[in-house]
């Protein structure tokens, strides 16, 4: 069963009737509120992959909120992390990202470089976006991976 991203938050973190009305999410918890089930563990494993990847990964709805940065996304772009559920502006470390997810919400995949300015040092970062698709066929959102290629970039220049 392929799953939406919005439909994984309300899997990861249930009793939440949508990620824009909990105030705040924590991966590994569960709020402590009268019915909720426990995480399914498919999905709760899917989470502690993307927090444990090296890779970055931001994540947008079909209307282009900003829904997850997460925490090896945040170190890179030197902005907060930011988990589902969590009501949050485009940080401005990120925004140079964000043409790249609005491309991916109109269907087409897009692949970026983009050099920045990391606590003093030059970090060359590659991205690509493409659309997130529901269960029903239609664009839930979108995903961008994003990843440092500063050192490999380097080493072929030498």
């Amino acid at each position: 069963m392929k799953l939406g991203f919005v439909d994984l938050v309300r899997r990861v973190w249930p009793g939440s009737p949508s990620p824009s009305e909990v105030n705040e999410v924590r991966l590994a918890t569960v709020a402590a509120t009268p019915g909720a089930r426990e995480p399914d563990p498919d999905a709760s494993r899917l989470a502690a992959i993307v927090e444990a990847a090296s890779d970055g990964l931001l994540a947008c709805d079909a209307t282009g909120r900003l829904l997850l940065i997460s925490r090896a996304a945040a170190a890179l772009l030197g902005v907060e992390q930011i988990s589902p559920g969590q009501d949050a502006e485009w940080p401005a470390g990120a925004l140079a990202l964000r043409p790249a997810l609005d491309r991916a919400l109109a269907g087409e995949t897009t692949s970026l470089e983009l050099a920045i300015d990391q606590a003093g040092r030059r970090l060359l970062l590659e991205a690509q976006a493409s659309r997130m698709i529901g269960e029903s066929g239609e664009a839930e959102g979108a995903v961008l991976i994003i990843r440092d290629v500063t050192e490999v970039r380097e080493r072929a220049a030498e």
